[in-house]
């Protein structure tokens, strides 16, 4: 697990952030009245009276396509008759987004339709979610827009720029490299006309309606484009709605700018790559100076042949080539010059490092007395409204704390894991010096470098570095035995390898180290170098089990577990590469466990083989059908574990996308694509979408439909073997059914041991297959390689399907045993104990139990017996339920805390403390015989 713990959490502020933000974020404002706020009950009211509302945007900006579906559903609640005007489409897709709407055509279908590579050719998951809410509600999607060929024909009359329309243009000219400014200021003011037209047109076939439009906040600021020409077309009942992105120049909000505007936290993130040309087809019209063409000797009048291996046959092939090549890679180009073929090559730069602020930090610790006192330097110090989130008070060169109440142990000596105990600006990341002070014989840690360490006095003093940008510190100290060796990586660096552990587990040292040099050394031949100069694994007093940069952190009973060298400690040691060395852009949602569970985990179990990796996919298989349909989120929503269902999702179904992924790209391109996200995205906040982008690069394969499907949509497939059937002409036909709308899956298929691969992209579809001699039944994915929901028979319950119940009910038999199976629940439950409905979880004193399962016909399995408690999962059809067998209270004590560590299991029995039996009820795959 990703360690992002908050144990302590004090916010300082040493200026109002209000006091320089012309637009607070979350805030709307007027711009004719700078610092005066509205109500967004006031805004939303007023736009909804009017015939239009255009709501601007940044193209690229994932913060304006949000605030513009939250603004888009408030307008929505107060005029239900909605027709929703986007720049994107040229009019002659109309007939694609009617389609859309009605409901006809799938996600993919629709993008196909609609052109959008051609037409638009932007990454479409920053629309979709407003597509999917115009279809949702089946609100019209109008077209706004027609190719630039046609806008001449299309808008032969046009109002005249205002001055300010002009001045604004002229700024925007002069960074652009075409040479005519008179054809510039045409063209823009066409494409307004063009858009304003098909509002007004829209407006009119609906007089009730209100057209909400979707253009470039260029077109819409000050009223100069798109309004204007409105109010040339008799359309005055107009509004124009912006957003404001945090630290944009206060002196563009002048009056006139929009109607309201509000602020947003726009995330920085990286420029998108650019060539630096204009085309005309697949001929240049213009490069940019200084620009990445430049610098390759491309030229107006050339004429691109190939890029990256493809053919150009439009604009479209550069733009998506361009999309898809990583920073600090070049692209071969294939061009006709004149009479000659040419080759180039363009060269693109790798992304500069994130700025990063530097901390000097000294802490003196005192667990006897509990008392934290350091101080603070932070360089370059902050501006003006910067807040601050810490420990310490800050005065900016020195600061001081007195004791803090949180974070301590009750055992003095006993430190746990402090996080937020410094000052640090939110959002941005910063490298560290730390000299580290603590009493009483205890040791400190913090991740970096040990620059240097001594004891003396009964004080012990460390000082560490830690050069690279990152987003948090942690700080533990421990009554620590310190063992220490000098590996040498798979990579050639000397790695220094520590063990922090307390005098009960100090004897398991070796055997860490051991280990930990095994793990990196793995994952530096699979991934890449591993980034820091250090590796430790400290013990934890409390049950944790944390991945540091640099850091394992794990409860000391964690620690003597047999396993936990081999398995949960590579978990830890692979999260210095994902999480702690590509950090999660956890606003676009959390890859790394996934990607942390495929690779260590799942690995481990393949090394152990066939059969191990096998159990292991179908124990994710039956995690994810016991969730009950509705009640888990988009992987996309996964942001860190804070309930079983949760954890099913981010780690279980994330782990079955990267299987999947490397079951269709093939072994070698899905490392290459590892390799390269760790080479280009070191130190930086990475989302999914970086990931497919790396992915896409080393296959040569779009991956958009595969990552938005399993991204974006809840739940899993329910996948069905309708029919299998021998023909006359020897071969074999297979029907499949899946839910609609339908996923596109990679099925296997064995005919007896052949496996098949066929592609299912409906919710019905027939296969015929050659077979050498006719085979004696066909089995669906038998190796439980597809993710999907289960079938009843595939599924066996386990105890799993009970905690993620959406409303568990309990029935206690036995009156004297009210309490603990209360606690129980408790413990095991995702959701509160419902008082309605059949009973999620049975418990009683083992004659309790065995009569009530007489009085409903049903039986104790032969496993569970035996021991002090006994609990196992019925094969109820419909809803779960789970039964606990105990012979007295204390036995129901021990099996409340230990049960809901046994999820994945049927059946679990207990003596004491001790396990003596736990299994799963047998799966078999769907299979049709075909023969008698």
């Amino acid at each position: 697990m990703l360690g992002r713990v908050k144990l302590l959490a004090l916010s300082l502020v040493v200026a109002s952030a209000h006091a320089a933000e012309c637009v607070p974020v979350a805030t709307w404002v007027s711009p004719d009245a700078p610092g005066r706020t509205l109500t967004a009950g006031r805004v939303l009211y007023d736009a909804a009276q009017k015939r239009v509302v255009l709501l601007g945007e940044q193209h690229d900006s994932a913060e304006h396509h949000r605030w513009q579906l939250h603004t888009l559903g408030a307008l929505h609640a107060l005029r239900q008759d909605l027709v929703l005007g986007l720049e994107m489409f040229p009019r002659r897709v109309q007939d694609a987004l009617d389609r859309w709407t009605a409901g006809e055509l799938s996600e993919r279908e629709f993008l196909a339709a609609a052109e959008w590579r051609t037409v638009w050719n932007m990454d479409p998951a920053l629309y979709l979610p407003l597509f999917h809410y115009a279809r949702m509600h089946r609100i019209p999607m109008v077209a706004l827009d027609v190719e630039r060929g046609e806008r001449e024909k299309a808008a032969p009359q046009v109002a005249a720029p205002s001055e300010g329309y002009l001045k604004m243009l002229k700024a925007v000219f002069e960074r652009h490299p075409a040479k005519d400014f008179e054809r510039f200021v045409e063209a823009q003011v066409r494409h307004d006309r063009v858009m304003a037209q098909s509002i007004a047109q829209a407006a009119a076939a609906s007089p009730g309606a209100l057209v909400v439009g979707i253009v470039g906040r260029g077109h819409a600021v000050h009223g100069y484009g798109v309004p204007h020409q409105l109010r040339d077309l008799g359309v005055r009942e107009v509004a124009v709605l912006l957003p404001w992105d945090r630290g944009a120049d206060c002196a563009e909000l002048a009056p006139g700018y929009a109607d309201a505007v509000f602020g947003v936290a726009a995330p920085r993130e990286p420029p998108p790559p650019r060539l630096g040309i204009t085309l005309d087809g697949a001929r240049i019209g213009a490069v940019e100076p200084g620009s990445i063409a430049e610098a390759a000797d491309l030229r107006p009048g050339d004429v691109l042949l190939e890029i990256a291996g493809r053919p150009v046959r439009a604009g479209a092939d550069v733009r998506e080539a361009i999309e898809r090549q990583a920073p600090g890679t070049w692209l071969p180009i294939r061009l006709r010059r004149g009479d000659e073929v040419l080759e180039r090559v363009a060269k693109f730069p790798p992304l500069a490092a994130l700025p990063a602020r530097r901390y000097e930090l000294s802490v003196h610790i005192d667990p006897a007395r509990r008392a934290l006192d350091g101080r603070a330097a932070l360089f370059p110090p902050p501006g003006p409204g910067v807040r601050l989130e810490g420990a310490f008070p800050v005065l900016w060169r020195e600061a001081k704390a007195g004791a803090l109440a949180l974070g301590w142990r009750a055992t003095p000596a006993q430190v746990a894991l402090l996080e937020g105990w410094y000052p640090r600006v939110p959002g941005e990341l910063a490298a560290y010096t730390v000299t580290l002070e603590v009493a009483g014989g205890a040791s400190g840690l913090v991740p970096g470098t040990l620059l240097e360490e001594r004891r003396e006095g009964g004080r012990y003093r460390a000082r560490f570095a830690f050069p690279h940008p990152v987003e948090s510190l942690a700080l533990m100290t421990g009554p620590w035995r310190i063992d220490e060796r000098r590996h040498r990586g798979a990579s050639g660096r000397s790695i220094r390898l520590r063990t922090y552990f307390h005098p009960e587990v100090a004897g398991l040292a070796a055997r860490y180290l051991d280990a930990a040099a095994r793990h990196l050394d793995d994952f530096e031949r699979r991934i890449g170098e591993y980034p820091y100069d250090e590796f430790s694994v400290a013990s934890s007093p409390a049950a944790a089990g944390y991945g540091l940069p640099g850091i394992a952190y794990l409860g000391v009973d964690v620690l003597k577990l047999p396993f936990i060298p081999a398995t949960s400690l590579g978990h830890e040691v692979l999260h210095n590469w994902w999480g702690n060395g590509v950090y999660v852009d956890y606003e676009q949602g959390n890859w790394a466990e996934a990607l942390t569970t495929f690779m260590a985990d799942y690995a481990f179990r393949e090394r152990e083989g066939a059969a191990a990796a096998r159990e292991m996919r179908l124990a994710w298989l039956r995690d994810v059908s016991a969730v009950p349909p509705g009640a888990d989120a988009p992987l996309a929503a996964f942001r860190a574990r804070s309930h079983a269902a949760s954890q099913i999702t981010g780690y279980r179904k994330g782990a079955m996308l990267f299987l999947m992924l490397r079951d269709a790209l093939g072994e070698q391109a899905f490392t290459a694509g590892v390799r390269a996200f760790w080479r280009e995205q070191r130190f930086r906040a990475a989302a999914w979408s970086d990931l497919r982008r790396a992915f896409e690069a080393a296959s040569g394969e779009r991956l958009e439909g595969f990552f938005e499907q399993w991204l974006q949509r809840a739940g899993a497939p329910a996948l069905r073997l309708a029919q299998a059937e021998l023909l006359a002409s020897g071969k074999v036909r297979v029907t499949l059914t899946q839910d609609d709308p339908p996923y596109e899956l990679r099925v296997p298929l064995a005919l007896d041991g052949d496996i098949r691969v066929v592609r299912l992209s409906e919710a019905k579809a027939s296969f015929e297959l050659e077979t050498a001699t006719p085979p004696r039944a066909v089995t669906l994915d038998p190796e439980w390689r597809v993710l999907r929901r289960l079938a009843p028979e595939e599924a066996a319950p386990i105890v799993r399907a009970a905690m993620v119940a959406a409303s568990p009910a309990l029935a206690v038999l036995s009156p004297q045993l009210q309490s603990p199976a209360q606690g129980l629940a408790e413990r095991l439950f995702d959701q509160p104990v419902s008082k309605d409905g059949p009973a999620t979880l049975v418990v009683g004193l083992h004659a309790d139990v065995d009569a009530w399962l007489a009085r409903h016909g049903l039986a104790r399995p032969p496993e569970a017996s035996g021991g002090t408690a006994q609990a196992w999962m019925a094969d109820r059809p419909g809803a779960p339920l789970a039964l606990a067998s105990v012979r007295d209270a204390a036995a129901l004590a021990e099996l409340a805390r230990l049960l809901p560590h046994y999820g994945a299991q049927s059946y679990l029995v207990l003596d004491g403390a001790r396990a003596l039996a736990r299994g799963v009820w047998p799966s078999r795959p769907q299979s049709v015989s075909l023969r008698p």
